[in-house]
């Protein structure tokens, strides 16, 4: 499980990469909008 884990942040990481590389600055900011959601809530966290 931890490297289905390790490998969807690695692809996060580069789709990151691909939209400040492009410039998109919407999709950034929903990109962003969409990780706080997932990681920043506290989800599970006892």
């Amino acid at each position: 499980m931890n490297g289905l884990i390790l490998l969807v942040n690695i692809l996060l990481f580069f789709m990151l990469l691909h939209l400040f590389i492009t410039k998109n600055w919407n999709g950034l900011l929903l990109f962003s909008i969409a990780l706080f959601l997932m990681y920043g809530t506290g989800h599970g966290k006892p």
